[in-house]
């Protein structure tokens, strides 16, 4: 088991993509380099220290909400957020993992 970070940092040393599941919600591709901002790195912090099965690919908890949140993390960094929040959290002063 590892960390959603350690697994975004072999992610970016790899320069691979992979596709990301949250437990029991759904998949998305993670496209390399990831790069994260302070401000994104406190707002998702709990999702950055949470377990990634690395045999399934998957972002694991047992807590919902905390899935949810993943989700959340998962979505933005594919695009799926407003144009400043995707600037803020992965363009600027970004660096990455």
């Amino acid at each position: 088991m590892y960390t959603v970070k350690e697994m975004l940092h072999a992610i970016n040393v790899l320069d691979e993509d992979i596709d990301i599941s949250v437990e029991d919600i759904g998949s998305i591709a993670v496209v390399a380099p990831i790069c994260l901002s302070e401000n994104c790195m406190k707002r998702f912090e709990k999702v950055l220290e949470m377990q990634f099965d690395e045999e399934s690919k998957t972002i694991i908890s047992d807590k919902y909400s905390a899935l949810g949140n993943a989700w959340d993390f998962l979505n933005a960094l594919a695009g799926y957020c407003s144009e400043s929040q995707f600037a803020e959290w992965f363009e600027n002063n970004a660096k990455k993992v």
